[in-house]
Order: structure tokens, then C-alpha cells, then sequence
């Protein structure tokens, strides 16, 4: 049974619809009370400028939403290369952790979600920010008549993470709320096939830009549904309706990790006409076992507006990768994930020279990969990389840390390398100063080395880290990240210490860093 997709630290999204360019703060006409802002920006949540105006105003009452609207504004039209762009990112994250169920408007009490999809429910239900405001938080069908006009009254959130079992009630199709909906992630706790998420978009959404179907098991039928073409369901299932089709242009982002789509119900999608402007697709684990689905993506010229790709998990396909060289989609990847079998041959296909446009580089359990000496050559310049489970090894790490193009790096998961204390001296020496991400769980590290990462500077913008499951680690060596050493550089929004022998260090940690800290095992 596939397993629905936890969120990502970095979520791979698309451009929202043009926003008007933000003026210089001192040319900003106050526009209004602060009341009278936040109804125009309800009104028209593209423009960036009245978020900013009203920012403004927040930051003068010294309310820290003000920065938080400012810095997510802000962050959207930075490049992630900028000097600006981590010590601002950091400070978006410890704001949230720190205002978040406010922000929220105690919705997650509200709502009272135990679990969501298969994973227990996590903080703030999910919710995803964007341009300072929701945008989108994990909500039951039951509760939508009641919630959603109640938070939209006060956010301009854009859609829900929905939480279904095998199907959507036929008491909650009739919902006219959804219609609302530009954001949509389903997240289902059971087996929810291609005729249950028909119902689903049956709701009809038609300004859903971003859909993601993750965990849902879609298969060719599925795939026909979001391909505008007919399906046998109606004949199956007495209850079920045909979705309306999507609008050519219409869905800008589409998640389909671990959907058991398979090589036909991919090659539906990549032919499908309406898709031209997708510009994030990700088919992680769909079951794609064929070369010639390869092929179909390369001549597809409905993916032609592709900069996000995933094709992890598929690793049948990860040999003949080679086939997309010179696909004209390739120098223009902002992101790129890739299946753990990626031959060194199929990755310098792919990349003959450094791109100019990849920013980010997935290959966990590529171990083939890793011991390539090309890695950090298929890119100018990285800002996230992901190398986790494919036991790197200490000189290898020493390597790509002295690589240029990783030098800008905003985030590192390097969890399950077999990286010992000498990794982490060599990382503490590194020129790596804008980390904000950084996993080092699974690897063979003692308190020794966890010593030397509190007394790193490096550590001053790291928001999310994990050191769990690094066996030989004991509650000193936890400790010492929250030592006067590291108590200046470490502000974490999340820290991931795993399954600690100590069950009251994790509340001595909470008591100091708050709900963030994570134990488990």
C-alpha cells in the first residue's frame, strides 16, 4: 500500500499567479486601518504590495506578524543565492514555530486531528504559509462547511490538506466551499483509488492551480481523470460523477508521489494537452518501469514548462536516465530528484556541463552516485542537496564540502552516510555558513563530534536539524547543543534528537526550545 508523502522541508511549488511588484517601503500609500487592509488583501490575495503595506502597519505596533509577512514577501522574489535570503529564512521559520497556533486562530484545537492521513497529526495541522498568510492547513470534510468560511474571514488561504479514508462521504460532495479552492492536497489514511479522488475533484475547482494526489492510489483510471479523458467509473460505482475537465493552462503543480500510476497512466498525463503549463511534476515511486515512458516525457510538448522534477523511486528507469539528454527541459531544472539506481554515465548525460539553473539535487540512496566524482559538478551552484542513505563515507563528505558549487548551501540532508567525528570536523572548517537545514541522523557520530557542532558558527542559521540514531551519542553529547556554546547560534524551529536513553532529557530540551524538539524512535 502506498504511503502518503510526509511534507518536505522544501516544498516544491510553483510561480503563483503574477503578483503586482512590490514598491520600496518609503513609497508605500498607506492604505487605509489596518481592518481595511487585511479585507482588500482577502479581496485580491495576489497582490504583494497590500501585503507589505499592511506589514507595514504591523511591524509599527510592533505586532511580529508584520516581520513574518514582510520576510515571506520578500523571500519570494530574493534569489535563494543571496546573501539575504538564509538569515531571513531562519527568521521566517523561528516565527512561526514561536506565533504559529495564533496565527492559526487555535483551528488546531478546533480541530482536534489525532492523525493525518497515516502519520499523526503535526504541529499547527499542517499549516503552509505563504506570502506571510495560510495558505493551506489539513482539515476533515466534516469540518469544512464550518471552518473554511471562518478562516478565510481572516486569512487568504488558499485551499485545505484534505484528510480522507477510502472515500469522500456522499453527505460531503455537495460542499460548495471547495469550489474556492486554488490549493488542494489529499491525503488519505486508506486505500483511496482513482474513482475516490474523481469524487473528489468532482467538487469542481476551477482556478486549482496545485493539486496533489500523494499516497492516493490512482492507477490508469486516475490518470484518465486528470488527463480530461473518459473513464468506465460511472458504469462501476452507481454513485460516482464525472469531475468537470481542467482548463487548458489550469493546473500549474502536480504531486503524484507514490500513486501507482504506472508507465500508461504516466504517459496519459505527459500527452495530456491542458498540462502545457505545468511547471512542477512529481512522480515519485509511481511504478514507472518502461524506457519508453522516458521517451514519452522527453516528446511530450505538454512538459515543455517543466522546472521541478521527481522521478525517485522509479528505479527501473534509473539507467536509461541518458535518454533525456538534450531534452530542452533539462538546463532550466530549478529541481531535480532522481531514482537511486542514476548510473554515473545517465547523470553526466543529463549534465555535460554545470547547469546554471539547478538549485536543488535529490538523490538519497544513489549510492552509486555519491561515490561519482562528477556529484558536484552537474550544477553552478546548489542551495539543497540530499545525499541521505548512501554512506558517503568521511572523504567523500570532505570532497563535496570543498566543491564550489555546494559552497551556497541552504540545506543538507546527509542522514544515513556513515559520517563519523572526522566528518564533522571537516564540516565545522568548512566555508558553509548558510545552512538552514541540516540532517545528520544514522551516522556514526559520538559526543565528541556533536561538541565541536555546538561550538560551530555555522550553526547560527540552522532552524531544522536532526542527530537521532547516532548510537553511540549519549545525553551529554545532546546536551551540549544546549550549552552555553551553542545557546547564541541555535534557535531551532525543529530539532529531531530520535530516541534519546534518557526519557526527561527530551523535557529538559522542551523547556528550553519549546514544542519544537522531536524524540522518537
Amino acid at each position: 500500500m502506498a504511503k502518503a508523502k510526509k511534507p518536505a522541508t522544501t516544498k516544491p511549488a510553483p510561480k503563483q499567479p503574477a503578483p503586482k511588484q512590490s514598491p520600496p517601503k518609503a513609497k508605500r500609500a498607506r492604505a487605509g486601518d489596518a481592518s481595511s487592509l487585511l479585507a482588500q488583501i482577502l479581496a485580491t490575495p495576489d497582490d504583494r504590495a497590500l501585503r507589505l503595506v499592511y506589514a507595514d502597519q504591523l511591524i509599527d505596533a510592533g505586532d511580529p506578524r508584520g516581520t513574518f509577512i514582510s520576510q515571506q514577501c520578500t523571500l519570494e522574489e530574493l534569489d535563494p543565492l543571496d546573501e539575504r535570503y538564509a538569515p531571513m529564512l531562519a527568521s521566517t521559520h523561528r516565527l512561526l514555530a514561536t506565533h504559529g497556533s495564533v496565527w492559526i486562530g487555535g483551528y488546531d484545537k478546533r480541530a482536534k486531528l489525532a492523525m493525518i492521513g497515516r502519520d499523526p497529526a503535526g504541529p499547527l495541522a499542517n499549516a503552509v504559509f505563504r506570502g506571510g498568510f495560510l495558505e493551506r492547513i489539513a482539515m476533515a470534510p466534516e469540518d469544512i462547511a464550518k471552518e473554511w468560511p471562518r478562516l478565510r474571514a481572516s486569512e487568504p488561504i488558499q485551499g485545505v490538506e484534505l484528510t480522507v479514508s477510502e472515500q469522500l462521504d456522499e453527505a460531503y460532495r455537495k460542499l460548495t466551499e471547495p469550489r474556492e479552492f486554488r490549493v488542494l492536497k489529499v491525503t488519505p489514511s486508506s486505500w483511496f483509488t482513482g474513482n475516490s479522488a474523481g469524487n473528489v475533484l468532482a467538487w469542481g475547482m476551477p482556478d486549482l492551480y496545485s493539486l496533489d494526489l500523494s499516497g492516493c492510489d490512482l492507477g490508469t483510471d486516475g490518470a484518465r481523470i486528470l488527463a480530461n479523458q473518459p473513464t468506465d467509473l460511472a458504469t462501476v460505482f452507481d454513485d460516482y460523477v464525472d469531475p468537470p475537465p481542467f482548463a487548458p493552462g489550469q493546473l500549474r503543480e502536480l504531486i503524484l508521489d507514490s500513486t501507482n500510476l504506472g508507465d500508461d497512466g504516466a504517459r496519459l498525463v505527459f500527452a495530456a494537452a491542458h498540462l502545457s503549463s505545468l511547471e512542477a511534476l512529481d512522480l515519485k515511486g509511481c511504478r514507472l518501469t518502461d524506457s519508453s515512458t522516458l521517451e514519452a516525457l522527453r516528446d511530450a510538448p505538454a512538459m515543455r514548462a517543466l522546472v521541478r522534477l521527481s522521478l525517485a523511486g522509479n528505479n527501473e528507469l534509473g539507467p536509461h536516465l541518458g535518454m533525456l539528454a538534450n531534452w530542452p527541459v533539462i538546463p532550466r531544472l530549478v529541481a531535480l530528484k532522481l531514482p537511486q539506481t542514476t548510473t554515473p554515465a545517465a547523470l553526466r548525460a543529463l549534465f555535460p556541463k554545470p547547469s546554471a539553473a539547478l538549485r536543488t539535487l535529490e538523490l538519497p540512496s544513489a549510492k552509486a552516485l555519491a561515490a561519482a566524482p562528477n556529484i558536484a559538478e552537474v550544477a553552478e551552484a546548489l542551495v539543497e542537496l540530499d545525499l541521505g542513505t548512501t554512506s558517503l563515507g568521511d572523504d567523500r563528505f570532505s570532497e563535496l564540502l570543498a566543491a564550489p558549487s555546494v559552497r551556497r548551501l541552504l540545506h543538507l540532508h546527509v542522514n544515513g552516510c556513515s559520517l563519523s567525528d572526522a566528518a564533522i570536523a571537516r564540516l565545522v572548517a568548512s566555508p558553509l555558513d548558510r545552512l538552514v537545514t541540516l540532517d545528520l541522523s544514522s551516522n556514526k557520530l559520538t559526543d565528541a563530534g556533536l561538541q565541536m557542532l555546538a561550538g560551530w558558527d555555522g550553526l547560527q542559521h540552522v532552524t531544522h536539524q536532526r542527530i537521532g540514531n547516532n548510537r553511540k551519542v549519549t545525553v551529554a553529547g545532546i546536551e551540549s547543543l544546549a550549552g552555553v556554546a551553542a545557546a547564541a547560534r541555535l534557535q531551532p524551529a525543529l530539532l529531531d534528537v530520535g530516541k534519546p536513553a534518557d526519557r526527561k532529557l527530551a523535557e529538559r530540551l522542551r523547556d528550553q526550545f519549546g514544542d519544537v524538539v522531536v524524540a522518537s524512535g
